[in-house]
C-alpha cells in the first residue's frame, strides 16, 4: 500500500496538523505536550508516534513542508518582466496571492509567537 496516497494516512496527518495548530494558538510550544496534540487531533498517542518522534519533529516537518509548498507554488521568475505583458504579470501575481490567501490560517499559526520559531526568517 502506498502511504503517500492512502487517504486514511493523509487525513490522519491533516488531523495532527490541525491539532498542532489549535495547541499553538492556545499555548506556548514549550508547554504543549504530545497528549495535548493527540487530544486536539483526536488520534491516539501511538498514532502520533507512528509519524513523528516528538513535537519538535512535527514542528520541523510542518515548517519544512510549508516552505517547500511555497517554493513550489510561488515562481519568482516573472519578476524579470522580460517578455511578459502587464496583464500576464498581473495574472501571475493574482495566482500567487490566491495561493497565499488559501493558506492564510496556517501561515498565521506559523507566525504565532507561541510557536517559538521564526519561520519567516527562513523564507
Amino acid at each position: 500500500m502506498n502511504t503517500e496516497q492512502d487517504l486514511r494516512v493523509l487525513k490522519t496527518l491533516e488531523h495532527i496538523k490541525s491539532g498542532f495548530s489549535l495547541c499553538v494558538s492556545q499555548k506556548t510550544f514549550k508547554s504543549i505536550t504530545i497528549k495535548d496534540i493527540s487530544t486536539a487531533a483526536k488520534v491516539n498517542r501511538s498514532t502520533f508516534y507512528t509519524y513523528y518522534t516528538d513535537k519538535y519533529h512535527l514542528r520541523d516537518e510542518l515548517v519544512k513542508a510549508t516552505l517547500q509548498d511555497l517554493d513550489h507554488a510561488i515562481d519568482l521568475t516573472f519578476i524579470t518582466f522580460d517578455d511578459q505583458s502587464p496583464w500576464q504579470t498581473r495574472s501571475v501575481i493574482v495566482q500567487h496571492l490566491e495561493h497565499l490567501w488559501s493558506q492564510k490560517e496556517w501561515y498565521l499559526h506559523l507566525w504565532n509567537k507561541n510557536l517559538e520559531l521564526y519561520v519567516f526568517e527562513d523564507m
